[in-house]
């Protein structure tokens, strides 16, 4: 092996290092779905992924991506999401449009058991269920 050989060798073993994070990195966002928000929670269902971001006794924010974790527009999609709370009692809010992908809704209350999220999207019905963390749980004892 002359040395122009091991040059040659040199340069295609330091560019299939350097192209390694570069697949990594594509691979993560294809396998993971979109990035998470802040405190956001996400599920899958049908080919599209549905973010819940929960503020305690504030906005919170559902957002819809595609199968390919694009942002999915909300032109002809309705929905509402129904809470199960820990006192057993239950309260459902219609999601409003805003933005291009975003529902929001005014969470007046600190905690809740679970909720689920009714979509309707192209004639076809979805429902996801998210489950809340025990982080506020003791703010209903």
């Amino acid at each position: 092996m002359d040395l122009s050989d091991f040059k040659r060798a040199y340069v295609l073993l330091a560019l299939s290092v350097a192209s390694i994070p570069l697949l990594s990195a594509q691979n993560e966002n294809v396998l993971k779905g979109p990035e998470l928000l802040p405190g956001g929670k996400i599920d899958r269902v049908k080919g599209v992924y549905v973010e819940f971001v929960f503020t305690p006794n504030d906005t919170s924010h559902i957002y819809l991506f595609d199968s390919e974790t694009k942002p999915l527009n909300n032109i002809g999609i309705s929905g509402k999401i129904v809470f199960q709370h820990y006192d057993s009692t239950v309260s459902s809010y219609n999601l409003i449009q805003r933005n291009f992908s975003e529902f929001v809704f005014k969470s007046n209350f600190p905690t809740y058991k679970f909720c689920t999220v009714y979509l309707e999207i192209k004639g076809e019905s979805l429902s996801v269920e998210f489950y809340q963390n025990d982080r506020y749980a003791d703010l209903a004892k």
